[in-house]
């Protein structure tokens, strides 16, 4: 019986979400951070951050710090902040083995501190990514053996990172607002941090006594066929599966404390519900993060009927007008193309995507590459070189099929 009273309590805390999946994506990936090296037994890997982003005042942090590193009695020593160094980071997520790291308020307002809290970040959730801390030297010139990451990482902000795609993939957001969060539930477990304490004391008692028969092993494949219909990246599949196995194990921790099975079935269905909502959020986002994507929202106020200040009418008043900084390319009415320059193409998606705080960092070959596959790149009948008459001067270009790419932009109306 005070088993199942401990549950109820701890259980409770899916009621601070007011509206949105955060509040249950929280609770189970709370519970990874005990659970890390019984999935990890089974061949389950929780390879991904999970950034909880929202504005001032949306309750984020309080929420956050009630599930991160519960038996720390002192609830401020619970939140790494991101203006720490890496290195103290560093040794913060090797200290914090079968736990829940908290580092809180990434920003981009500050222009001094935000590039360190960008490199801080992206070390993190490639850490997290990875499934190692990096390397270190030690004294004498011997290189230190990688050391596994042991614990379950949230990261809270009010931003969106600039990182490129790769590391967004490594990441699962959650975005939440005033709306999101219950700040009278809220304020029972800020009273009483017994209630997650005891919880998740309890929780390990079950992993030390039951660890080895864990719901695991016959639902992995069942899962990943599932996330792999709904899902296109493989790092999505492989957290949601993670998640849905973690949910698996709280339903059987709360069976194992007393729960009817009806009211867990009622909880499992609710957690997962609340993860598939999470992944598809994020796998629809992670679609705006692809190279020929983001050229196409550069390029949508290019290809407009207001163009001439970027585009030249033709390959003759291109050639004649080169002096002109502004032209990055011209049309070709004969096929429907337009021509653009390399150098001057990245350097207007360099400051175009600069105005908007996200780096550029894709190079010309994978955009080619991109671009390609999503037939926007259209290979002439003389290639990719345009040979002017004059003096037979020759230029190499980025040929963009005019059609497709107005077909591209007029998807992406309001999408952004």
């Amino acid at each position: 019986e005070e088993r199942k009273q401990i549950y109820a309590a701890g259980e409770r805390f899916l009621e601070v979400g007011k509206q949105g999946c955060a509040a249950g994506v929280i609770f189970t990936f709370a519970h990874a951070g005990f659970s890390l090296f019984w999935l990890r037994k089974a061949g389950v890997e929780v390879s991904t951050a999970l950034y909880v982003r929202g504005e001032t005042g949306s309750l984020k942090t309080s929420v956050c710090r009630e599930i991160a590193n519960v038996f720390e009695t002192d609830v401020r020593q619970r939140v790494f902040p991101f203006t720490s160094t890496w290195a103290s980071i560093y040794q913060r997520l090797l200290l914090m083995q079968d736990n829940v790291t908290l580092i809180d308020d990434f920003s981009m307002t500050e222009k001094r501190s935000s590039a360190d809290a960008t490199a801080i970040f992206e070390q993190v959730i490639r850490a997290v990514g990875d499934g190692h801390l990096p390397a270190k030297m030690r004294s004498g010139g011997n290189v230190q053996n990688l050391t596994k990451l042991r614990t379950a990482v949230i990261m809270t902000g009010e931003d969106d990172p600039p990182l490129g795609r790769s590391s967004n993939l490594r990441m699962l957001t959650l975005s939440v607002d005033r709306k999101t969060f219950d700040s009278e539930c809220l304020r029972d477990f800020q009273q009483h941090p017994s209630i997650m304490q005891r919880y998740f004391a309890l929780f390990i008692q079950y992993l030390e006594e039951n660890g080895s028969r864990l719901p695991i092993d016959d639902d992995i494949n069942v899962y990943r066929q599932r996330y792999q219909v709904l899902c296109a990246e493989p790092r999505y599949i492989e957290l949601a599966v993670a998640l849905r196995l973690q949910v698996n194990i709280i339903g059987d921790f709360s069976l194992w404390c007393g729960n009817t099975r009806e009211d867990t079935m009622q909880m499992i269905r609710q957690l997962g519900d609340q993860i598939d909502e999470a992944v598809q959020l994020n796998q629809k986002a992670s679609k705006n993060y692809r190279p020929e994507v983001l050229f196409a929202q550069a390029f949508a106020e290019v290809f407009t009927d207001d163009s001439s200040a970027r585009l030249a009418a033709d390959g003759d008043e291109y050639y004649q007008a080169q002096a002109t900084p502004s032209f990055i390319g011209f049309y070709h009415r004969g096929d429907r193309t337009v021509w653009l320059h390399p150098s001057k193409t990245f350097s207007f998606l360099r400051e175009y995507w600069g105005k908007h705080g996200r780096p550029w960092l894709t190079t010309e070959k994978r955009l080619k590459e991109a671009l390609a596959c999503s037939k926007l790149l259209k290979k002439p009948e003389q290639g990719f070189v345009w040979r002017w008459p004059h003096g037979q001067k020759r230029g190499r270009f980025i040929v963009i099929d005019e059609v497709k790419m107005g077909d591209v932009i007029q998807e992406m109306e309001g999408s952004f």
